[in-house]
């Protein structure tokens, strides 16, 4: 602002010619604001993690505030996982992000104050995509992509304030590369226990062979016991990123990509942003039990 008035700039649009991705002004005007680069004044041009509030379902939203980096001054901001964060057991607010060879937890226990908690990693040059669980009070588990040609997972047994080193899962065998799975607790038991659903490809020669897994939990031990999986398409087909949800009547819901998305061959496919709900009848009666 200046003098009290609000400063504008020219908004931007994108357009391609051929495989060339061209900027131009589309003649709007918009509020002139520190990450518009025709601003007078500009933030440090890397990326940052902020956030807004709404109280009123989402009619109104408040002006945005920055997170510290929490990996220090110099250091951009670490990359949210996909997916949704957990209000946990005793009330805290916790996202998993990721750095080179580091989960960073952003977790607050008000709502205003913010923290960073770290948790070194063995793999480089990953993306370390995560989702997380509350297993049981205070036990959380981030379930993670990794360049070991598995499913990663770490646990913490306080809430997030620490976590052990990472293991693998062997039921599950990705490239090298990886792929981003998704991960949620079910708000109903099966079989008598708690239960976590998964979706991920499983295949090491591209992304492709999705698969719904049902994780049963051990209410003692906090040990899943992966006891059934669903064959979402056949497995030459391509499974990409995806995400999972409940429904309110407690069927889960599946959004995935049907292609490769590692593959160039594939990349730019169109019509293959998939939908789909299933039964929990279906996932274990019409699954393979392991």
């Amino acid at each position: 602002m200046q003098n009290g008035k609000y400063l504008y700039v020219e908004q931007y649009s994108v357009k391609f010619n051929g495989t060339n991705l061209i900027e131009y002004h589309n003649g709007n005007k918009v509020k002139m604001n520190i990450f518009y680069k025709d601003s007078l004044l500009k933030i440090t041009p890397t990326n940052f993690v902020g956030y807004t509030e709404s109280s009123d379902n989402g009619q109104t939203w408040s002006s945005p505030r920055l997170l510290p980096t929490f990996m220090g001054l110099y250091h951009n901001g670490t990359y949210l996982s996909p997916g949704q964060g957990l209000y946990t057991d005793n009330g805290r607010i916790i996202f998993s992000s990721y750095a080179n060879r580091a989960m960073v937890f952003i977790m607050s226990d008000d709502g205003q104050t913010w923290k960073g908690v770290q948790a070194t990693l063995p793999f480089a040059n990953a993306t370390a995509e995560a989702q997380m669980v509350e297993l049981s009070p205070g036990v959380i588990r981030i379930y993670m992509r990794t360049t070991a040609g598995k499913i990663g997972y770490i646990t913490s047994k306080d809430n997030g304030n620490t976590w052990d080193n990472v293991k693998y899962l062997d039921i599950v065998h990705n490239t090298s590369y990886g792929t981003q799975l998704s991960v949620i607790k079910y708000s109903q038991e099966i079989d008598g226990h708690e239960a976590i659903i998964m979706s991920t490809p499983d295949s090491t020669s591209g992304r492709r062979n999705g698969q719904i897994w049902v994780g049963l939990v051990d209410k003692v031990t906090n040990e899943v016991n992966w006891k059934y999986h669903y064959s979402v398409d056949k497995p030459n087909y391509g499974y990409s990123y995806s995400a999972l949800t409940e429904t309110v009547d407690h069927k889960i819901a599946l959004l995935y990509e049907k292609y490769d998305s590692w593959s160039r061959n594939e990349l730019h496919l169109k019509n293959v942003l998939k939908f789909d709900t299933f039964e929990i009848k279906d996932l274990v009666n019409d699954s393979t039990c392991v």
